[in-house]
């Protein structure tokens, strides 16, 4: 069986080439949103079994050059909130596959995992 978690698309504040310089303070709400919609998302799964892996779709709200690996960066607080709603470690995410689409009027996340 198949599971999309739909999360919201980063916030631009949490993107590491834009924080660069700033107080870490000022990430702060930023990070806690990010990781409790994260935790929401994921409480309807908790109780079944993932298998290790996963797959993360970013759908870009435009076309602007992203790299993966700060897209990736900027959801950490977000993996974060999803393994604690589905009470696992992070650490469990092996392989992480990244992949990233282009959806103007729908700009989110999809975390896809396997569960039995």
């Amino acid at each position: 069986m198949t599971i999309t978690i739909t999360l919201l698309f980063p916030s631009s504040k949490l993107m590491p080439n834009r924080k660069n310089g700033t107080h870490w303070a000022s990430t702060v709400r930023e990070k806690e949103k990010a990781k409790n919609d994260g935790y929401y998302a994921a409480i309807a799964h908790r109780n079944k079994t993932i298998k290790p892996g996963v797959k993360i779709i970013f759908y870009c709200p435009d076309k602007r050059k992203r790299d993966l690996d700060n897209l990736y960066s900027a959801m950490k607080a977000t993996q974060d909130g999803v393994c604690h709603g589905l009470n696992i470690d992070d650490s469990y995410f092996r392989p992480v596959t990244l992949d990233k689409a282009i959806d103007k009027s729908n700009p989110r996340i999809e975390m896809i995992m396997e569960a039995e």
